[in-house]
């Protein structure tokens, strides 16, 4: 393995651990959006242990990465979209780096670091799924929350979920197989015609 490919490897991984990361911070700022657009005020945000609004200062864990206290929200609809626009927030990021990587396939961009910044970027819609089965720390499903606030059927938004999901995923897959992604991992260079 050339010293290329390692370098690669550990800036695939670096890039990965970034974008978690990123994922947790736009998922409490679709919460916090959402509260706000409802005319709601932010008593508190927390990210990983560290409380950031109102003031920076760490709190320890509460069985969860990241939460958003707030006051507003006069209606279920309104606690609904709340509570949907977490995931919500990353879904539509993810449809945004789909879309860049769709152009970088259609343009030939081949630039390693940046195909490898949007392929996380349009993975980010797995926040939704894992929430949809509780997988997160906080083991609450919020998008089943938003659901019941909604007046939507749970079965039917589950549904919807999933399949869009594996749509989405499937697009990667599919942009990841046809890019020559992988080609150019192991390439000396970026561009590989």
């Amino acid at each position: 393995m050339s010293n290329e490919v390692i370098r690669r490897i550990f800036i695939f991984c670096f890039i990965g651990v970034v974008m978690v990361f990123l994922t947790l911070i736009t998922h409490e700022t679709g919460h916090v959006l959402m509260a706000k657009r409802y005319d709601g005020e932010i008593l508190r945000v927390k990210l990983l242990g560290v409380e950031v609004y109102p003031e920076v200062k760490f709190s320890g864990f509460e069985n969860n990465f990241g939460s958003v206290r707030y006051t507003g929200g006069s209606s279920y609809k309104e606690h609904g979209w709340i509570y949907l626009m977490g995931s919500g927030t990353n879904w539509l990021i993810a449809i945004g780096g789909l879309l860049v990587l769709f152009l970088f396939k259609i343009f030939r961009v081949k630039n390693f670091y940046l195909n490898t910044i949007f392929i996380f970027m349009s993975l980010m819609f797995l926040d939704f799924i894992t929430y949809m089965f509780g997988w997160r720390l906080s083991g609450e499903k919020e998008p089943f929350t938003a659901a019941e606030y909604l007046g939507w059927n749970e079965s039917i938004f589950f549904v919807c979920v999933m399949l869009s999901g594996a749509l989405h995923l499937l697009a990667v897959i599919y942009l990841l197989v046809t890019s020559g992604y992988w080609r150019n991992f192991t390439a000396k260079q970026d561009y590989i015609n």
